[in-house]
């Protein structure tokens, strides 16, 4: 009697123990999709060039920016400055070819969509006060600087947020991190790294040493965005390719007008324009 009580114990308990683990052993992945995850992070990091890029710059220049090397003279600002205007310009047109698709009526079709999207986007923008509050940003910042002294007991913290809220609040950091995850053009990221790589040279002889960690918000910001555009790629890819062309058509023309800013032409609230690249695919939705 003991015998076979202890017989069925031993039977159960063996039994449980062969169903717990067949039911909480780890699920293990075969050669082929480990593989497949090994090409989807490959794929996620090379989304994250522009932004890495970025962050070098924003690291480099406030490393040079500290030293006596990191002095660069207004004429060679104002080269620098003509041919980033001129790399804008090109980006656009990239874009903007990139953008249009289809024959000659489609094409018309296009422009006529990208153009309505860039009168619509700016009232949309002003509706928000985007760019006013842009212009706060940027009024905060110059306050800082204003009052900055480098061996200051808040000239650390100063720094940081000053730079941070200027290098995030730029319509290129957006704008390219958003094409950067759409189709991996990190061309606007690469303008807006040697923008801020310059900026920070300065920041940190008015700052000091704060500056250079301003390149963690900027890879959040950023890479938030990147990864975003990523997703909506993957989601829209296949059945919607037309909504995706239209944020490239609607990113050109905005960075066209990037470009009139640099080159001092006139000024124009770019942060207003930034709602077109919603705009864009919603008209193109509701018309093609």
């Amino acid at each position: 009697m003991v015998g076979a009580v202890r017989f069925e114990l031993t039977t159960s308990c063996t039994r449980n123990k062969r169903a717990t683990r067949l039911r909480y052993a780890p699920y293990h992945k075969g050669p082929l999709e480990l593989h497949q995850t090994r090409i989807e992070c490959n794929l996620n990091f090379q989304k994250m060039i522009g932004t890495v890029i970025n962050a070098v710059a924003i690291v480099g220049g406030a490393a040079l920016g500290g030293s006596r090397r990191g002095l660069i003279s207004a004429s060679r600002q104002q080269q620098i400055k003509s041919l980033l205007a001129v790399l804008t310009v090109g980006a656009g047109f990239m874009l903007i070819w990139r953008g249009l698709w289809g024959g000659f009526g489609m094409v018309l079709k296009e422009l006529g969509i990208g153009l309505l999207a860039m009168v619509l986007g700016p009232l949309i923008g002003r509706w928000l006060h985007l760019q006013q509050l842009s212009n706060r940003a940027g009024e905060y910042a110059r306050q800082r600087m204003a009052a900055a002294k480098p061996d200051a007991p808040g000239a650390f913290s100063d720094g940081l947020v000053t730079a941070s809220l200027l290098f995030c609040t730029a319509p290129l950091s957006l704008l390219g991190a958003l094409e950067d995850g759409l189709h991996g053009f990190w061309m606007l990221l690469v303008i807006k790294a040697v923008m801020d790589g310059m900026a920070a040279m300065t920041f940190t002889r008015i700052f000091g040493w704060g500056v250079r960690l301003s390149f963690l918000p900027v890879v959040a910001w950023q890479g938030f965005w990147t990864l975003g555009g990523a997703a909506i790629a993957q989601a829209w890819q296949a059945g919607y390719p037309a909504v995706l062309h239209s944020i490239h058509l609607a990113a050109g023309f905005i960075c066209l007008s990037v470009a009139i800013v640099i080159f001092e032409v006139r000024k124009v609230e770019l942060t207003d324009y930034l709602p077109s690249l919603v705009v864009a695919p919603l008209l193109t939705w509701w018309w093609l």
